[in-house]
């Protein structure tokens, strides 16, 4: 009877067929799993809002405060279009994308949009509204006629 009874020790210290032993076995594994998760994840979000602000500084690289561009554009105006006889002044300076786009004053001329690379490298004295010209097709495209002009195959139509 005594090997019997050591037997039954010896399972119960082992933790074999115990229920009590596998449900601390499972609780410890869900700690880790979970832990395991959220540290993931954690790193997971700390990753993209890296990756999202590399981006947004290398779409923005060598952009010029809004400032020093009003600045740059009154000074090569001024000085390169007007050869200083007219002093033009630059208000609502707004940024569109990578461009910024404002109106210049020219002293009795008037005021005109303009257009400028957020760089400072480029000027447009103007620009045209894509959008707007596009929605009427048909006042854009000229009209054929069969007064001698030429078929799309090379022919011409006049007899």
């Amino acid at each position: 009877m005594a090997k019997k009874h050591v037997k039954e020790k010896d399972s119960k210290v082992k933790g074999v067929g115990t229920a009590s032993t596998h449900s601390k076995k499972q609780a410890g594994g869900s700690v880790v799993n979970t832990t395991f998760l959220l540290v993931f994840l954690v790193g997971l979000m700390i990753g993209v809002a890296g990756s999202s602000f590399y981006w947004y500084q290398q779409k923005t690289k060598g952009f010029l405060p809004i400032d020093q561009l009003t600045k740059k554009v009154e000074t090569y105006v001024t000085n390169n279009v007007f050869k200083g006889q007219i002093q033009v002044k630059i208000k609502e300076m707004e940024p569109m994308g990578s461009l910024a786009k404002f109106k210049i004053e020219i002293p009795n001329r008037g005021e005109f949009t303009s257009y400028v690379t957020r760089q400072g490298d480029m000027l447009f004295p103007e620009g045209m509204d894509m959008k707007a010209v596009s929605a009427t097709p048909e006042a854009q495209a000229p009209q054929a006629t069969d007064s001698g002009a030429a078929s799309p195959s090379g022919e011409n139509k006049t007899k």
